[in-house]
């Protein structure tokens, strides 16, 4: 072999050596993603490769706008992480640092930490990635390019509602969430179904009045409330009257097409619409107070009132009448569910959004899940 091949081979060889000669890059997933504030999201951070395997890792992780989200927690592979040590949690920049002993990590795909950051107040901020030092086995360091993450922080209060059914004869709730299905069993097969936001967290729960007791049960997680309104004859209606962010209940007197609604200690009568109506709740002009309206299957027609009176013609008449801010914009709209075809019409301005869901049998629900 000549010497300039061996000169080339040795020089190759060193190359190998040098750290940073590979052309790897530590990433965070998910890249992008939106998140309700109050609470939490994992992010993972992977090395794609490591030809020279990995002996440890140092590295720094950054919540760039402090305002808008905290890093809470940190978690480490348990597989191979050895010696895993980190900065103090909750803070808007941490620094992780582990061994691989044994080189149990491999050489593709190597999660290296995952971190749980909390979503604090609406906005968008970058989570950044300093690998100060991401040592091989060979007695050499990777340079790896990084690819940082983005969070954006919603208020859940601005989400589009999603649709839903109760099915009287299993006293089960099917709830829609895009491709998600929610089912929860509550209530008794005599109970007619309603929703709301019971505890102001900015998600809907599900509950029940019994018109027997006319008693409603608000379920939220583990926790039952009960609620003695109105009479037997009355059908229930939801809606946060105050504003609080809260929903609180109410009833419809048909014989008398008068709305009693509940607050605290506070009753508000409302008299709206003729006793064929069937009611309905709402925040149609947008100011977070919940107002009233009534569906005349007759005419196929909602009366909403807020001062004024709107009048909106939609479905058939014999449509089951649903209401929901569909578009996220912080104002209710109405639409029906058609029971022979099992489908929701949701009406925002002049879209029709057409959803088939349930069976024919079932009572239509809606909300933010």
């Amino acid at each position: 072999m000549k010497q300039k091949e061996i000169l080339v081979i040795i020089c190759l060889v060193l190359c190998l050596l040098v750290p940073g000669v590979y052309a790897n890059t530590v990433s965070i997933t998910p890249a992008n993603v939106q998140h309700p504030i109050g609470e939490t999201q994992s992010f993972t951070v992977i090395l794609d490769s490591a030809p020279g395997g990995l002996s440890g890792f140092n590295i720094t992780l950054a919540v760039q706008n402090p305002a808008v989200a905290q890093i809470i927690g940190v978690s480490f592979n348990t597989t191979w992480a050895s010696m895993p040590i980190n900065s103090s949690v909750p803070a808007s920049s941490i620094w992780c640092k582990a061994v691989d002993l044994v080189g149990d990590s491999g050489t593709v795909n190597i999660t290296l930490v995952t971190i749980l950051v909390r979503a604090d107040s609406i906005g968008t901020t970058a989570i950044t990635i300093n690998p100060e030092r991401v040592e091989d086995r060979i007695g050499g360091r990777y340079s790896p390019s990084v690819v940082p993450a983005t969070l954006t922080c919603i208020n859940v209060t601005n989400r589009p509602y999603n649709i839903g059914v109760f099915r009287p004869s299993s006293h089960m709730f099917y709830l829609k969430n895009g491709t998600t299905t929610t089912a929860i069993s509550w209530g008794a097969s005599t109970d007619l179904p309603v929703t709301g936001d019971w505890n102001g967290d900015g998600r809907t729960d599900v509950g029940v009045f019994r018109n027997a007791t006319h008693t409603f049960y608000l379920k939220n997680g583990t926790t039952t409330t009960a609620i003695s309104w109105g009479a037997s004859t009355d059908l229930p209606v939801t809606g946060d009257w105050n504003g609080d962010g809260r929903t609180d209940v109410g009833v419809f007197r048909s014989s008398t097409h008068t709305f009693y609604l509940k607050n605290g200690t506070t009753t508000t009568s409302i008299n709206w619409g003729v006793s064929t109506d069937l009611p309905v709740t709402g925040d149609w002009n947008g100011d977070s107070r919940t107002d009233v309206g009534v569906y005349r299957p007759s005419a196929h027609t909602f009366y909403l009132k807020n001062g004024t009176t709107t009048a909106i013609n939609w479905g058939v008449s014999t449509d089951t009448p649903v209401t929901g801010d569909w578009n996220g914009d912080g104002r209710t709209e109405v639409g029906v569910f058609r029971n022979s075809t099992h489908t929701f019409y949701l009406k925002n301005g002049t879209t029709t959004t057409a959803i088939s869901w349930g069976i024919s049998t079932d009572i239509p629900v809606t909300g933010k899940w």
